[in-house]
């Protein structure tokens, strides 16, 4: 059995959601992986209010001079050199779009990439910027733990989801934000659908151990509690039952002490603990 962040990620979307106007969705095409280094060479953005109402979009190419597009890039984007030798360079486009979302709060699939590629890149350019954002793909993660879904690509998880059109062009930054908006909103449906657990009135057993287990693709950290034992999956990030009764105890108690006791480790999450601790 598997147990869904969801009560602790709705609480963190609802503050999200209450510090700015707009939601701007938002996606990046670029030369490479490295934010500070690559360059962005299209983003798309799709503002909506707090009802889903589009208020805007943006779309446009960036030229990333000095920089030509690696031929693996243009492979995977579709976007060439020529298509972006009349572009604006990525400091005009990245400034307009921050001046499109003003007043938003960001979403996106993988969002602190996104997020990075533009905010390095700003800073480069002597712009610092603030974004406050969503990972859409943290959020899939969770509210689909149970699924056995072979990834969580964003196309993966919108075949699941049901929503990709006959007509489809993954990796146009654009298309990918539209693709975005409709997972994310698929998935809040999924949430209003089944519920969650809350966690009041659930046990706070005594945490005992944290013993991480390797083996072959599985990654754990085993957790022996008073109440019997729980591990934590560090590739999938969801918590799940050996024998512990997960359904019958609070979780985002046992997700807190965990963190302590990691932290106490020099580990900074629970993904990271590698030997065994101690309570």
């Amino acid at each position: 059995m598997s147990w869904r962040n969801t009560e602790s990620t709705l609480k963190e979307l609802e503050r999200a959601l209450s510090l700015n106007d707009y939601l701007c969705f938002f996606d990046t095409e670029t030369t490479g992986l490295k934010p500070g280094r690559d360059k962005v060479i299209q983003i798309a953005g799709i503002k909506v209010d707090k009802e889903f109402n589009e208020i805007g979009t943006f779309n446009e190419y960036a030229n990333p001079f000095p920089m030509i597009i690696p031929a693996k890039i243009t492979e995977i984007t579709g976007i060439t050199n020529s298509d972006v030798e009349d572009a604006r360079s990525e400091k005009e486009v990245l400034t307009d779009f921050m001046n499109f979302s003003n007043k938003s709060t960001y979403f996106a699939y993988n969002s602190n990439f996104d997020v990075n590629m533009v905010s390095k890149s700003l800073e480069g350019y002597g712009v610092p910027v603030s974004m406050e954002h969503i990972d859409v793909l943290k959020f899939a993660k969770d509210v689909l733990c149970d699924k056995k879904l072979e990834n969580h690509k964003l196309r993966t998880v919108a075949e699941h989801l049901d929503v990709v059109p006959e007509e489809n062009n993954f990796h146009d930054a654009l298309f990918d934000v539209r693709m975005t908006i409709a997972v994310f909103r698929a998935l809040l449906k999924e949430v209003s659908k089944n519920g969650f657990v809350s966690s009041a009135g659930k046990e706070c057993p005594k945490v005992w151990t944290l013993r991480p287990w390797d083996m072959g693709r599985n990654r754990r950290v085993y957790v022996t509690t008073s109440l019997g034992t729980l591990y934590y999956d560090k590739i999938k990030q969801v918590w799940g039952d050996k024998d512990a009764g997960i359904d019958n105890i609070n979780m985002d108690y046992i997700e807190k002490i965990c963190l302590q006791i990691a932290q106490r480790g020099g580990f900074k999450n629970l993904s990271s603990v590698s030997r065994e601790l101690r309570a």
